[in-house]
C-alpha cells in the first residue's frame, strides 16, 4: 500500500508538470522610479546685533558676538579706544529650514570664506572678506568685520546641539523622521583696524550660505 501511493503521487505530479508546459503565456511590465533631489531650503529670519554704541581705533579691536544658541546672550569686548557697548539686546541669530528631504539625511552646510589676501598679495596680512558697511555713510565711513560664523541644530536627528565640522572637515546636519530640520546661524564682527568714526545708522552685509546633499 504504501509504494502504491508512491506511486500515484509521482504519477500525478508528472502529469501535472507536462500540462504546464503545453500552455504558457508572455506578459510585460514596466520598471520606473522616482528621483526628487529637490528641497526646500527657507529663511525665517535674518541675524541681527541689536543696538550698540562703537568707537573704532587703529590696530585695535572690539568684538560683538551673537551665539548661535538662541538662549545665549550677546557679548561684546573692547581693547583700549576700540570700544564696543551694548545698548539694547534684542539680537537674533539667523534661522533657516530645511524639509523635503529623505528621512535622517545627512546635510552639508557650507559658509562663506570669511578672509582674503589684501589685494591679492599673498605675502600681506589677510584682511575681512565680508564687511558690514553704512547704508548713508562716506565711504571712508567705519565699517565692521564679519570674524567668524558659528552653526546650531533647532531641529533634526540631534537637535538643540552646536553643529561643529566633522572628519571631512564639513559642516553637517541630519534630518529628523520626517525629513526636516532648522539651524541657526550666529556670527561676531569687530570694529575697524583702521580706525574712523561710526554713524549713526544701520551697517549691514549679505552673508551667502549653501546647503547641499
Amino acid at each position: 500500500m504504501i509504494n502504491k501511493i508512491k506511486v500515484s503521487l509521482i504519477t500525478l505530479s508528472l502529469l501535472s508538470v507536462t500540462s504546464v508546459a503545453v500552455a504558457s503565456q508572455n506578459k510585460t511590465f514596466n520598471a520606473s522610479v522616482t528621483v526628487q533631489n529637490a528641497f526646500t531650503l527657507e529663511k525665517v529670519n535674518d541675524l541681527k546685533f541689536g543696538t550698540i554704541r562703537a568707537m573704532a581705533e587703529s590696530t585695535k579691536q572690539a568684538t560683538l558676538t551673537r551665539p548661535a544658541d538662541s538662549t545665549e546672550a550677546l557679548a561684546a569686548t573692547s581693547q583700549d579706544g576700540a570700544q564696543i557697548g551694548i545698548l539694547t539686546d534684542d539680537s537674533s541669530p539667523a534661522q533657516f529650514t530645511i524639509s523635503g528631504v529623505t528621512r535622517y539625511a545627512n546635510m552639508k552646510i557650507s559658509l562663506p570664506t570669511l578672509t582674503v589676501d589684501h589685494d591679492g598679495d599673498a605675502g600681506t596680512p589677510e584682511v575681512a572678506a565680508i564687511e558690514l558697511v553704512s547704508a548713508e555713510g562716506p565711504s571712508d565711513t567705519a565699517k565692521f568685520e564679519l570674524l567668524s560664523l558659528s552653526l546650531y541644530a533647532v531641529e533634526g536627528q540631534t537637535p538643540n546641539a552646536a553643529i561643529e565640522k566633522n572628519g571631512d572637515d564639513e559642516y553637517v546636519i541630519a534630518a529628523n523622521n520626517e525629513g526636516k530640520a532648522t539651524f541657526n546661524v550666529g556670527a561676531s564682527i569687530g570694529t575697524d583696524k583702521d580706525g574712523g568714526s561710526y554713524l549713526d545708522d544701520t551697517y549691514s552685509a549679505t552673508v551667502a550660505i549653501t546647503v547641499s546633499y
